[in-house]
């Protein structure tokens, strides 16, 4: 699961040197080869700006162990972001790292709509996967979806590569199926600092 996650987000990178139209063609062509449909983007098709964040969300109908449930996708873009990289910078003093909360802020939102918009109901499972900038904002993600108990931990996948810091929050370790990994000599994950009391939701891997 840890493996089809990395494939999904670096899928939902921005495919370069092509028309907008087609900047999520590869997650769209991902999600489909698992078995994924009625795929929602959103700011694929837009110039990269501070204030957006490019997702992709997409469902399937799974049965296991005699109990059918639906299983929800959700892939943040973390390439090809131009100015969306500027929102690093915009730490704020709340709790929550203010650049990383809107844009997690802005893909629960769509979540909630893709799940009322498409009528899904009965037991769901919810899978989110980010690298890097778009691992902060699925982090974060995660953390909201627990918080509303959107779906139960057991429910969860969420999955994040070379996760930047995104909480001061003092119980965000003891989150449950949020698993970032982090390569050692990695120097985005370390920002912004420790010192400044600054962490992630869920385990370190």
């Amino acid at each position: 699961l840890a493996g089809s996650s990395l494939g999904m987000a670096l899928s939902a990178m921005r495919k370069a040197d092509v028309d907008l139209a087609q900047k999520g063609d590869n997650i769209l062509a991902y999600m489909s080869e698992l078995g994924f449909s009625d795929p929602k983007l959103d700011e694929f098709d837009v110039e990269p700006t501070m204030d957006t964040i490019a997702s992709a969300i997409a469902a399937k109908s799974v049965e296991s162990g005699g109990e059918r449930f639906t299983v929800i996708a959700v892939a943040i873009s973390g390439g090809g972001y131009k100015d969306e990289w500027k929102s690093n910078f915009l730490i704020g003093s709340g709790t929550q790292h203010q650049g990383f909360n809107q844009a997690a802020e802005k893909v629960t939102g769509r979540l909630r709509s893709y799940i009322q918009d498409h009528g899904i109901n009965g037991r769901m499972k919810i899978w989110i996967s980010g690298y890097s900038r778009a691992a902060a904002a699925a982090n974060r993600a995660a953390a909201i979806i627990l918080d509303e108990k959107m779906v139960s931990a057991e429910d969860l996948f969420a999955y994040t590569f070379a996760t930047p810091n995104v909480t001061r929050q003092q119980d965000a370790a003891s989150y449950p199926s949020i698993f970032n990994i982090i390569g050692s000599f990695d120097p985005v994950p370390m920002i912004p600092f420790d010192e400044w009391g600054y962490t992630r939701f869920g385990a370190i891997c």
